[in-house]
């Protein structure tokens, strides 16, 4: 400027080219980890809730085949704002075991192929039941055939059912 006196600068530069395009691509690198992280966030409750089930289906399978008096069958429900997996003896009818499997921001639903038998929710439940003798799994008109359990959130994630050895696998 012209008044300014001798030996003084004037530095109002501001920023150089440079220090602009590293600033952004610094911005865009954290920005990417972020959006990368709080997506595999989401899948882990699916994940979750399908490994919790998938146990519970194990568990089940081999509580019926143990006992001696009667068997036991797996309710799924929603209750109090979570899906519940609950074991439950089939000649008393009580609660042997109850585990909470995910929150209802998810959505359970039981498929046979592509068609939907069920959506679990608070005014439907499923139940599922194993024979005694092999393991497999009982069909009938109140426990209907299906050949998988969808868990969907974020991502969705799937137990495929194998009817005929009580098997299921993570997919």
């Amino acid at each position: 400027m012209r008044g300014m006196a001798k030996g003084f600068r004037d530095d109002r530069r501001g920023f150089t080219m440079v220090e602009l395009i590293v600033t952004i691509l610094v911005i865009g690198i954290v920005s990417a980890v972020m959006v990368v992280g709080f997506s595999a966030i989401g899948g882990a409750r699916e994940n979750a809730c399908a490994k919790r089930l998938s146990d519970l289906l194990d568990q089940t399978r081999l509580d019926t085949m143990s006992r001696v008096d009667g068997g036991v069958e797996l309710e799924l429900c929603l209750r109090d704002g979570s899906y519940y997996g609950r074991l439950l003896l089939r000649t008393e009818g009580e609660v042997k075991r109850s585990v909470e499997l995910g929150p209802k921001s998810l959505r359970l639903t039981v498929m046979n192929g592509e068609e939907e038998i069920a959506e679990i929710s608070a005014s439907q439940s499923f139940r599922i039941q194993f024979s005694k003798g092999s393991g497999a799994f009982l069909f009938d008109e109140e426990h209907p055939a299906f050949t998988s359990l969808r868990i969907e959130g974020n991502r969705a994630k799937e137990l495929v059912i194998y009817g005929e050895t009580g098997r299921n696998s993570l997919n």
